[in-house]
């Protein structure tokens, strides 16, 4: 073979493997770029949340009046559960208050007018510094969606092209694993009582830890975090929940010394930005029951759809009386002091 031949046998075979990987990439689109949807792609892993639901926003489209923000928790919270209102759920994996501005800045310039409601997932463990620089700011992701020809630079993404071929596999063979649809509602099989008592000791263990003197410190930024998001958005009503956990999770956070005083903290802090809480991080009836939970903290998309409720003030018979206190300057230092009564006598099951 010449090496004219060679050439040309190499690069009709390059150009197409080109073909393939691009064309896979824009038939599954694992980046959230696209709209479509077919057999390859109903299933979505959530392989890097803050660039896919920013991704999914600047591309196809912001036609909501409302986010809601937080955690991983927060994610497996149906956006279309919310009461009489056109929300988008930009809650992420890991994310820190310091980060909830940029996106709801970009999703301000997205959209037509302000915002009718900025909903945030508030954790505990987002009032831990040590965490605080663990992420990126949005920017950084709005950049990369905003930047030139990002739409088909994705499409020869060594990223993507893995996380296409997974995602072929999960949308033809089923997934038992956490992933999303393609309106962004993310999913999660209920695992069995075994699976699920090994994930909550796990959890105990390894994240209680995380609350110790040695690794936590209360951030002098967090109220600052809240009371901007708070300033910045005066023609939008903000609510603000705390994300429930396990009645054993929270035992462990609390038990570490000191803590108590910075969870009393962090509830003053929320009441005195917003004036209300909808608090979940207690102890209840959902936190009673290891079954409502994938692991110590992760609820069910289930319990999810009892948050959303609770909070749009839709009726729903299957929600706990005591799920969702409402903190108010007006009661909370009582409430607090019921509390820890509560919390001094309380024993597991």
């Amino acid at each position: 073979m010449n090496t004219r031949k060679w050439v040309k046998k190499w690069y009709i075979t390059f150009m197409l493997i080109i073909f393939v990987i691009t064309g896979m990439n824009f038939l599954v689109d694992p980046f959230w770029i696209h709209k479509h949807e077919n057999i390859l792609n109903r299933v979505q892993k959530p392989f890097n949340e803050r660039q896919q639901k920013t991704n999914n926003i600047y591309f196809s489209g912001f036609d909501y009046d409302a986010i809601v923000l937080g955690s991983s928790r927060t994610t497996y919270i149906k956006q279309t559960d919310f009461h009489n209102m056109k929300m988008y759920n930009y809650a992420l994996s890991w994310a820190m208050p310091f980060e909830f501005k940029d996106y709801i800045d970009f999703t301000k310039e997205l959209s037509s007018d302000d915002l009718k409601y900025i909903i945030i997932g508030a954790d505990f463990f987002g009032t831990n510094d040590n965490f605080r620089m663990a992420n990126k700011e949005g920017k950084y992701y709005i950049q990369e969606a905003t930047s030139f020809a990002y739409q088909y630079k994705s499409l020869i993404n060594l990223d993507a092209t893995r996380e296409s071929i997974k995602n072929i596999f999960y949308s033809i063979k089923g997934s038992s694993r956490v992933y999303y649809d393609r309106h962004n509602v993310k999913y999660r099989p209920e695992a069995s009582i075994s699976e699920s008592k090994k994930k909550y000791e796990k959890n105990i263990i390894r994240k209680g830890s995380g609350f110790s003197n040695a690794n936590y410190i209360y951030s002098p930024l967090y109220k600052v975090n809240m009371q901007i998001i708070k300033n910045t958005n005066p023609n939008s009503q903000c609510i603000v929940f705390t994300t429930p956990v396990t009645d054993g999770f929270l035992l462990a956070i609390l038990n570490n010394e000191g803590r108590l005083n910075d969870y009393k903290r962090w509830l003053h802090e929320l009441v005195d930005v917003f004036g209300s809480v909808h608090h979940f991080m207690n102890f209840n009836e959902i936190s009673k029951n290891h079954s409502n939970y994938i692991d110590a903290e992760h609820f069910y998309p289930r319990i999810g759809t009892l948050i959303a409720n609770k909070i749009s003030e839709k009726e729903n018979l299957n929600i706990p009386k005591d799920f969702g206190a409402i903190l108010t300057k007006d009661n909370i230092n009582s409430y607090l002091k019921d509390f820890e009564k509560e919390l001094s006598s309380y024993k597991l099951d």
